[in-house]
């Protein structure tokens, strides 16, 4: 196909241009877009990962996180959850004991006078 594409040009550049300078500048073009071609192919093998890549990728993953570790970390949270309602708990308490202490006053006020 590249080499009909070459020759589409090569005869365009025939009907304006001799021989010869229709084949430097065939010449010219064809060198110009395989060295863009190649630019841009070395330009997305650089952002393109290799099997050998995903396969490293793949064994990280592995290693990142086990079925064991996922428990151990569930278990944490389990513990951290419980400590966390019982802080809770434990301030809700004191909320209501104040209120309710500051309701005392408040009425042994109003019925002392």
């Amino acid at each position: 196909m590249a080499q009909t594409a070459t020759l589409k040009v090569f005869e365009n550049l025939r009907k304006g241009f001799d021989e010869k300078q229709a084949t430097l500048i065939t010449d010219a073009i064809e060198e110009e877009v395989a060295s863009a071609l190649s630019s841009h192919n070395q330009e997305i093998e650089t952002h393109l990962a290799t099997k050998t890549d995903l396969a490293e990728v793949k064994a990280e993953l592995k290693n990142f996180a086990t079925k064991t570790d996922l428990a151990e970390v569930k278990a944490e949270l389990k513990t951290n959850l419980a400590e966390v309602k019982a802080e809770i708990l434990k301030w809700m308490f004191i909320f209501w004991a104040g209120q309710i202490g500051a309701l005392l006053a408040i009425l042994k006020l109003v019925i002392v006078k």
